[in-house]
């Protein structure tokens, strides 16, 4: 009799050990899915998620995870039938998983698809300027999530969804932060970095798409380029073949000021033949451009942007890209040949920084000719973004000896303040931006707050944080200017560390 209990006991432990045939297959099919989708082996994760729906056709996660992939295309190209698609194998997942829920309301595994899945449906509606649909997938999202961590706090793939929400709706400008209360969204900033950090590091399936979001947060809007650096590096390290990710990389590249770099991971991107991305390839032109913008070589900038102009993609940019390159056709051949881009500033999305800038700076140069001076700032600023900080320094510094307008001596004291905090020179960084803050200033609004900000900087880094947050005060005061997102996201890091 007791040997009889010790075989069935082996015999349970062995069953225990193989586990269940199902799942294994499930989770198999799924992680190879996954790596090829993030590798951009899209065609292969496609058949992959094929091969599981061919297989468990009831199982929602087939489709769930098919519909991401085509999210991914979607968000790539902007073509409706990738849009299409991924809304059919959506609403098919939904569908299994909401039956499923019906008899098993608190299913740990059911809970999370669903909140993922309308996540991802709001980021498409989102793209595809459907907003109401995006509002609504958005609060399902956000409900089922909650309701997941509630129930089970160690769910971390669900911290992703809900870290994106809460961070990206604490963006949102405090005039619409009552609505958001209303319809029962948490705008925290705080809490969606935490969420986010910690899906990065505890995540399973959601880990990589995690440490992407973060790597981007961190570079644009909280400033920490060695962080995001770090992920970026780790992700591209993992995945040579995604393309996203090394676009990426090359945009943290040249914030970071490092060209050359940036130059060769755009240009292997460019060699990629498929056109299914194609949004990615028009935007490493825009950067290409940029990039030889940044180093005064204009007739090899106006090639680069003319590609990302004549794309098929959406405005986006497209306002700064014509004026980078009506500038740098002023430089080469003066006025007349600059005109025809400077008309075509008014072409972006006015709800970027970059373009609204470019629009109101070429109607400004369609009237009045570009001074020698201002040209001369231009190219000299120049050498700043290609890390030439001397450089830049000393021949801003010899022109501010040449006669200058009141508004043009403002903008170089504030481009040698800028400077100069990147040297670490705070006294010479507070002495100039206090130039800037004490000038004339007509046209261009945005110098003084930006002033007022470089200023706060320089005395909270000398250890003076009263007078920080006084010249904080002044530049949260303003308003109406350009720029004024990002110093608002500059603004609120330096009052976290006052």
């Amino acid at each position: 009799m007791i040997l009889k209990k010790i075989a069935f006991l082996i015999l349970i432990s062995l069953i225990s050990l193989k586990g269940n045939p199902k799942e294994e297959i499930v989770n198999g099919l799924i992680n190879e899915g996954q790596k090829l989708a993030y590798n951009f082996e899209i065609d292969k994760a496609l058949k992959t998620f094929d091969t599981l729906i061919k297989k468990y056709p009831e199982d929602a996660r087939g489709y769930h995870y098919k519909s991401v992939v085509y999210l991914w295309y979607y968000l790539g190209n902007g073509e409706e039938k990738n849009f299409d698609n991924f809304i059919k194998y959506s609403e098919i997942a939904l569908t299994k998983l909401e039956d499923y829920l019906d008899d098993n309301p608190s299913d740990r595994l059911a809970l999370l698809l669903t909140g993922s899945n309308y996540g991802y449906r709001a980021i498409a509606f989102g793209k595809a300027n459907k907003y109401l649909n995006m509002i609504w997938a958005s609060q399902k999202s956000n409900s089922f999530l909650e309701r997941t961590i509630d129930l089970y706090p160690d769910s971390y793939d669900a911290y992703l969804g809900l870290g994106l929400f809460k961070f990206a709706l604490s963006q949102v400008p405090s005039s619409f932060k009552w609505a958001l209360n209303m319809i029962g969204f948490d705008a925290n900033r705080d809490k969606g970095l935490l969420y986010l950090e910690t899906a990065a590091e505890k995540g399973f399936r959601s880990k990589v798409e995690a440490e992407y979001y973060l790597s981007q947060i961190y570079a644009d809007f909280i400033f920490d380029f060695d962080k995001a650096s770090k992920l970026l590096n780790s992700l591209n390290q993992r995945f040579p073949e995604n393309i996203l990710f090394q676009y990426s990389a090359a945009v943290l590249l040249i914030k970071q000021r490092n060209l050359d770099q940036a130059t060769l991971l755009l240009k292997r991107i460019l060699k990629n033949k498929d056109n299914s991305f194609r949004q990615i390839f028009a935007f490493s032109n825009f950067l290409l451009g940029d990039i030889n913008f940044r180093k005064n070589k204009f007739s090899e900038a106006v090639d680069y942007y003319s590609l990302f102009i004549n794309s098929k993609t959406p405005p986006d940019y497209k306002g700064i890209a014509a004026y980078r390159q009506a500038l740098s056709l002023y430089f080469i051949d003066g006025k007349e040949k600059s005109k025809q881009s400077f008309r075509l500033t008014e072409k972006g999305n006015s709800s970027i920084d970059d373009d609204s800038y470019a629009e109101r700076k070429g109607e400004e140069y369609l009237k009045f000719d570009i001074t020698t001076n201002t040209a001369k700032m231009i190219r000299y600023y120049n050498y700043f973004h290609d890390n030439k900080l001397q450089l830049a320094a000393d021949s801003l510094s010899l022109l501010l000896s040449a006669d200058l307008t009141p508004e043009e001596n403002a903008e170089v004291n504030l481009y040698l303040a800028e400077i100069s905090v990147a040297q670490g020179d705070f006294e010479k960084a507070y002495s100039f931006a206090s130039t800037t803050i004490n000038s004339r200033i007509k046209n261009e609004n945005w110098l003084y707050p930006f002033a007022c900000y470089y200023a706060a900087y320089s005395k909270f880094k000398q250890g003076d944080s009263i007078k920080a947050s006084e010249l904080l005060e002044k530049a949260e005061d303003y308003n109406d200017f350009d720029y004024k997102s990002k110093l608002t996201s500059l603004i609120g890091l330096l009052k976290a560390k006052i």
